[in-house]
């Protein structure tokens, strides 16, 4: 499992507790704070809350900052969050898919004043092309490295074993692979709504066909920045005659 040593994570949970007042002085849209993690092994580097002034409206946010500073220092990190002792869970890797916050690995961080003491990773429900990937993820340090060289490769490579053979050169499409709970995958169509040409849908349902024919648990699921579990995964699916379907996630 990945290490976040060195890597700027977010935290899943905008959680209250980490407040440093116990009486909060200043009404604040907790949910706009940007909150960061600068983590490294050794124990004179703390935990860094930073909240960024573009985030925070108003002469308020200004204060409150100021505030932390004059009671808790400050440098170019943010603002040590040395009032907080406790555990926080956080994605590795954290991406954006059309507004989610998403990752595959996660941790959990034992706090104690600010500092990072422990780390226990997490494990998420993981499907079998990906766990054949671990050794590349492991090298290639995030998580969605192995997603984009090595699970999409294997799809790719099951889709077009059986890919019927069209005259059409080009052809885009926008799909959903959902994991069910017994781990089946289910494709859907989300763009075009509608093909008109007759061997568009035929190559659109042969698509099809063979996503739902993948073998259980060929994906896995994601967990969102609020905890909960994603079990779909986005993709553009792109066809020419010359390579057959390829596959990219929508993540930014």
């Amino acid at each position: 499992m990945q290490s976040i040593d060195g890597f700027e994570v977010d935290a899943v949970v905008v959680n209250k507790d980490l407040f440093p007042f116990s009486e909060p002085k200043i009404n604040l849209e907790y949910d706009k704070i940007k909150w960061s993690l600068l983590y490294t092994p050794s124990s004179s580097d703390p935990l860094r809350r930073t909240l960024t002034l573009m985030q925070i409206e108003g002469e308020n946010g200004i204060s409150l900052i100021d505030e932390l500073a004059d009671k808790y220092g400050k440098n170019s990190n943010g603002v040590p969050a040395v009032w907080y002792s406790g555990k926080i869970d956080v994605l590795l890797c954290p991406l954006n898919m059309f507004g989610e916050i998403v990752s595959r690995e996660k941790a959990v961080l034992t706090i104690s004043k600010g500092i990072v003491i422990s780390q226990e990773n997490v494990p998420i429900k993981k499907g079998s092309i990906e766990k054949k990937s671990q050794k590349a993820m492991m090298l290639d340090g995030c998580w969605h490295d192995s997603m984009r060289y090595n699970d999409l490769g294997a799809l790719e490579k099951f889709v077009n074993q059986d890919a019927v053979k069209s005259s059409i050169k080009a052809f885009a499409l926008s799909i959903l692979i959902v994991t069910d709970n017994q781990g089946k995958e289910s494709g859907y169509i989300l763009a075009p709504q509608k093909t008109e040409k007759q061997e568009e849908k035929i190559l659109v349902n042969n698509l099809l066909k063979r996503i739902n024919q993948l073998p259980p648990w060929s994906f896995g699921w994601l967990e969102t920045i609020n905890g909960s579990i994603f079990q779909g995964r986005y993709l553009k699916a792109d066809y020419s005659q010359n390579t057959g379907w390829r596959f990219n996630d929508y993540f930014h």
